[in-house]
């Protein structure tokens, strides 16, 4: 089968136009994912607060007091 110039002109054009959609696509997806993580993240501890007693800047503080925790405080990074 002959193709013209003109035809492999076109579909060359076509190959990257999609492949430059689905890299925009991509990149855009990967950044609006980083936002919202750290925006999870960031916000996270101050709407679930850590319960009262309970002492979190030691590896003993939180053993003495792991069982105040709930399932909602493992949710977003202490």
């Amino acid at each position: 089968m002959y193709y013209s110039f003109v035809d492999l002109k076109t579909k060359k054009t076509h190959f990257f136009l999609k492949l430059k959609i689905y890299f925009l696509i991509s990149f855009f997806g990967l950044l609006f994912g980083s936002i919202t993580n750290m925006s999870i993240i960031k916000i996270g501890n101050s709407m679930i607060t850590l319960p009262d007693g309970a002492y979190n800047s030691s590896i003993q503080g939180i053993k003495n007091t792991i069982h105040l925790f709930q399932f909602k405080h493992f949710n977003t990074p202490i």
